[in-house]
């Protein structure tokens, strides 16, 4: 993934978890090995797509760095 594209996750959730009401994030799906865009909407130079946090070995891409980053500086959640 090239990291403009982490850094859109980062701006995205920067500014979606400042709102109070926001409480979750939701991805759908982790890896990149079973992301349904393959079948649905496949790349026209026929390589993988690769929207998903973890690589297609599970191992973490930018994308999780940049997730986790977002929640590492979010305050505590308090209920």
């Amino acid at each position: 993934m090239r990291a403009e594209f982490a850094e859109v996750y980062e701006a995205y959730l920067t500014a979606a978890l400042a709102e109070p009401s926001v409480i979750a994030v939701l991805t759908w799906g982790l890896s990149d090995h079973y992301t349904w865009l393959s079948r649905f909407q496949p790349r026209s130079d026929g390589r993988s797509v690769r929207p998903l946090p973890l690589d297609e070995q599970l191992q973490r891409k930018r994308a999780w760095r940049a997730i986790a980053s977002v929640f590492d500086e979010m305050p505590e959640y308090d209920e």
